[in-house]
C-alpha cells in the first residue's frame, strides 16, 4: 500500500503549486495567449511532476527552471501537433 507517499507526493505537488502556480501560469498564458490553454498546460506540467518527483529533486537544477522547461516544451509540443493540421488546411494538396 502507498497511502503514505500518496500523501507526501499530493503535499509535494500542493506546495510546488503554491509556490510556482502562478509563474508557470503567467509564462504559459504568454508563449500560448490564452489562459484557458495556458491552465490545461500547466496543469499537464504538475501532473507530470506529481508523476516523476525524481526530477524535482536534482541539485542541478531549480524547482522553478524544471517547471517553466516543461511548460516551453509542453507549449512547443502542442503547436508541433497542431501545425501539420492548420498548415494542410492554409495550403489545401490539389487533387488532380
Amino acid at each position: 500500500m502507498h497511502c503514505g507517499r500518496d500523501l507526501v507526493d499530493e503535499a509535494l505537488i500542493r506546495w510546488l503549486f503554491e509556490e510556482h502556480g502562478r509563474a508557470a501560469l503567467a509564462y504559459a498564458t504568454r508563449l500560448c495567449g490564452s489562459r484557458t490553454v495556458a491552465e490545461e498546460i500547466v496543469q499537464e506540467v504538475f501532473i507530470r511532476a506529481w508523476r516523476r518527483p525524481e526530477v524535482l529533486n536534482d541539485s542541478k537544477s531549480s524547482v522553478r527552471g524544471w517547471l517553466l522547461t516543461a511548460v516551453y516544451g509542453v507549449v512547443i509540443d502542442r503547436r508541433c501537433a497542431d501545425e501539420p493540421r492548420s498548415s494542410a488546411l492554409r495550403h489545401p494538396v490539389a487533387v488532380t
